[in-house]
């Protein structure tokens, strides 16, 4: 006789832990890998591209009005007129720019000679610019321009301490010389304050810079720094100051962490738009998840060798029932119900079959919901079982359809059929305004039977009732019997 070796149990625990540890260990960092992975995607795919589209989008949005104001300015007869004439009567020019105001509300509103260099805004002469004066040197580079307008962030004193965006048009008379700029200024707060609640809401920095690098809007605050002297995103630069206006994804490391850019140039503003996100801060949260879930693992192991082998019977005896049981009604499922109808079927004990069908089912789930279909579905169950007599067994075969099982002839199922119409029809839904009906099908079986073909016939007086308009029993009739050959 061999016998048992006295350690076996222990290598079998041992083994256990060990096959145990190792999955967890394995399946751990390889959804780890995943996660990590698919964040990192994320936030460069998805998060950093939506908020640099969403920036963008106000900006375009915020802008081309004023940009169509200052066009129409621009163009205006009046404005052109008044400074060919010899810029005669200031007051006109006044009440123009105070039109301009109040139908428009930008913060600014301005007319500057460039014949005179007198700087007019609405309420009069604001003063005349002068080249000597660095504060003015944007008037000569705007008289300079090819293109129609610029963008500029500067401090008028006229309009306070807060820096505005003004859009600086250029006013031609008709045979294309220069006669002014025209145009209007806006305040930066909205923008400030979109950029901003994307870095507190998200730990994400958005960030305007001009062509040489200097930051002009920040959501952070390092307005006037220049990111070509910034320690990682320095390196990144030239691929930055592309003038595409395709988004372009970078990275750059920085203090032992390594962020990702979404970088665009913003058309509108001649600025570039950068929206960065630190990746290790974001990837943190992830690490220390898989940290705390090793340590969970390592507990839970042990936990499990002291209670796995009664649970197992016991989870083997649950997952049956699970798997025979609809989960919304509680009742046995399709596959309950084939093994059923697979006995008697065997056995030649006749039986009959009804199928039924909730009439319109379709216009709850639209109307009401999914939750209020599903307490239709409840409802239902428990109002056909509640007819039923002994040794029926109702089944959920799918969707908003049911069967019964019935023992004896297709005459004495067709009352019970008829029963569970009824009961039906008289159900409270639960539903406001909610009425339900069922057709049925009925089929006896028949020797010789399978189940595809008694189901067969169930379902097609099931569609018999349907087209018969609804909320009734039919039915499958008998086949015809065959003919004997003459002999």
């Amino acid at each position: 006789m061999t016998r048992a070796h006295p350690n076996g149990r222990g290598w079998l625990l041992s083994a256990i832990s060990a096959v145990l540890i190792t999955g967890f260990l394995a399946t751990s960092l390889l959804s780890y890998g995943v996660a990590e992975r698919r964040l990192r995607h994320t936030i460069a795919d998805e998060m950093l591209p939506l908020t640099g589209d969403n920036v963008a989008s106000q900006i375009q949005n915020g802008i081309q009005r004023p940009v169509f104001i200052s066009s129409e300015m621009a163009n205006n007869t009046f404005l052109r007129d008044w400074l060919q004439g010899g810029e005669r009567d200031a007051g006109r020019v006044q009440a123009y720019l105070q039109a301009i105001q109040r139908k428009h509300s930008p913060r600014a509103a301005f007319v500057v000679s460039g014949r005179t260099g007198r700087y007019y805004g609405p309420r009069g002469l604001v003063k005349t610019v002068r080249a000597d004066d660095p504060q003015d040197a944007w008037f000569a580079r705007v008289r300079d321009l090819r293109a129609p307008y610029e963008l500029n962030v500067d401090v008028n004193p006229a309009y306070g301490r807060q820096p505005l965006v003004f859009v600086n048009y250029r006013l031609l008379a008709p045979d294309g010389s220069f006669l002014a700029v025209t145009g209007v200024g806006l305040t930066l707060d909205n923008i400030r304050q979109l950029l901003r609640s994307y870095d507190v809401e998200f730990q994400r920095r958005a960030y305007f810079v001009n062509e040489r690098g200097d930051v002009m809007l920040d959501s952070r605050g390092g307005v006037g720094q220049n990111i070509r002297q910034r320690p990682g995103l320095r390196e990144i630069a030239p691929l930055i100051f592309t003038g595409s206006a395709r988004p372009q994804r970078l990275t750059y490391d920085a203090a032992a962490a390594r962020y990702q850019v979404n970088a665009r140039f913003i058309p509108e503003l001649r600025w570039y738009l950068l929206i960065e996100q630190n990746e290790t801060r974001a990837l943190t949260p992830l690490r220390n998840v898989l940290l705390l879930n090793l340590l969970i693992g390592l507990l839970a192991t042990g936990l499990v060798l002291a209670v796995v082998l009664p649970t197992v019977a016991r989870d083997r005896a649950q997952l049956r029932r699970a798997a025979l049981t609809d989960p919304l009604t509680g009742l046995p499922n399709r596959a309950a119900f084939d093994a059923a109808l697979a006995r008697p079927l065997a056995s030649g004990v006749p039986v009959t079959l009804a199928l039924f069908d909730l009439d319109h089912f379709k216009v709850i789930n639209d109307r009401y919901g999914h939750p209020a279909g599903d307490e239709v579905l409840r409802r239902v169950a428990r109002a056909a079982q509640a007819a039923l007599p002994g040794g029926a067994l109702l089944a959920r075969w799918g969707g908003e359809e049911f069967i019964l099982l019935l023992p004896g002839d297709v005459a004495s199922g067709v009352p019970v059929a008829q029963a569970v119409r009824a009961a039906v029809e008289d159900l409270p839904t639960g539903v406001p305004g909610v009425h339900v009906t069922v057709s049925v099908g009925v089929s006896g079986a028949r020797t010789g039977d399978t189940a595809g073909s008694v189901l067969t016939r169930a379902d097609q007086a099931l569609y018999l009732a349907k087209q018969r308009g609804r909320n009734r029993v039919e039915v499958a009739p008998d086949p015809a019997p065959s003919t004997p050959d003459a002999g």
